[in-house]
């Protein structure tokens, strides 16, 4: 996710609030008509096919168009939204957040077949307010495509593709962010270079995580109020479990971060907002200045024999559509996204004289 916003301008011509949300949503379709916005999805494609010479977007799973792109643009108000933070609910905004038209890649990385399924999105308020503190974010989301059910990916293997969505993400966003710019600009009336966005950031990297460990972590962490220092420590042999999964939540929160991390009591939280959810979730700086969240989701009640069903069962529950139907990951990402971008706004509020 990156911000940026407009400074106070006298030339701007900001709709009327009952114009924003058709204002907005011309704002959104030149955004997808753009050749930035082409440029962007190209270089997506680009960089998975130096890895795969054969990945390509298809169509499937959602509603197929010549463009290969799924569903159409998608307008809504945050304030809808049960995982929006209920103290942005009583300002003048209506927080409209535009989804962009989906797309879906087939693909393998290092023998691991993956259905990836990309999206931008962007927030009106840079129509709604002088200095409205617009979002742009892409949304990767990676499903495992193997056709044997019980070829799942491993860990290493979940850490290379999200690593490789950083780097889709990084060719991705300068184009977003030029056909959002010259879109808003012209539904503006803003003279080009009107436009100053931001240098804030955040990636969020989420996984399902259903294994034996990092259920007793959790436990360990949410039932039992044990800290990381207290699990990590080997006198304790009750908590051994939990340290294997401690180890492992570790060891992949430094596969996806740009530097060694360091697991503290005060970088590590449990997420338990949303009702049959858990995370166990780790905040960090990078060197860049960017803001990482990276952990481990789970659904209550996964269930533990679930290697014991028969083939053409797992076959069945391991669908596209059904994972995504039943991912912890995906609504705790959109929930740790809306939260954080919630902070940034309200920390930027706060220093406005």
């Amino acid at each position: 996710m990156a911000a940026g916003s407009f400074p106070t301008s006298a030339s701007a011509r900001f709709p009327s609030a009952t114009k924003i949300g058709s204002s907005f949503r011309e704002v959104a379709e030149s955004i997808v008509t753009s050749k930035h916005f082409r440029c962007a999805n190209n270089a997506v494609l680009r960089i998975v096919k130096a890895l795969d010479p054969h990945a390509a977007y298809r169509s499937g799973g959602g509603i197929e168009l010549p463009d290969r792109q799924s569903g159409a643009i998608e307008i809504f108000s945050m304030r809808d939204d049960p995982l929006y933070p209920t103290s942005m609910r009583d300002d003048d905004s209506d927080h409209l957040v535009g989804l962009l038209p989906s797309n879906r890649m087939e693909c393998e990385l290092d023998g691991m077949k993956w259905v990836l399924r990309t999206r931008a999105s962007v927030t009106a308020c840079a129509l709604e307010r002088n200095n409205g503190l617009t979002k742009l974010w892409w949304t990767f989301e990676g499903i495992p495509a193997d056709p044997d059910p019980d070829r799942r990916p491993t860990e290493a293997e979940v850490a290379r593709l999200l690593n490789l969505t950083q780097d889709m993400e990084r060719e991705a966003m300068p184009r977003l962010r030029d056909a959002y710019r010259h879109a808003l600009l012209e539904v503006l009336k803003l003279d080009r270079g009107s436009l100053r966005l931001g240098t804030e950031r955040l990636r969020v990297a989420m996984t399902e995580n259903e294994e034996r460990p990092v259920a007793a972590l959790l436990d360990a962490l949410y039932f039992e109020e044990r800290t990381p220092s207290e699990i990590m420590k080997p006198s304790n042999p009750n908590l051994a479990i939990a340290r294997e999964g401690m180890t492992e939540f570790a060891r992949f929160v430094r596969d996806v971060s740009e530097r060694r991390a360091r697991i503290t009591n005060e970088t590590v939280s449990v997420e338990s907002e949303i009702p049959g959810i858990k995370g166990v979730v780790c905040r960090l700086e990078e060197e860049d200045g960017d803001t990482l969240l990276a952990g481990f989701a789970r659904r209550a009640g996964a269930r533990a024999g679930y290697r014991l069903l028969p083939n053409e069962q797992k076959r069945e529950e391991k669908k596209e559509e059904n994972i995504r139907a039943t991912s912890a990951a995906r609504p705790l990402s959109a929930m740790l996204a809306t939260r954080e971008a919630h902070a940034l706004e309200h920390r930027r509020n706060s220093l406005r004289p």
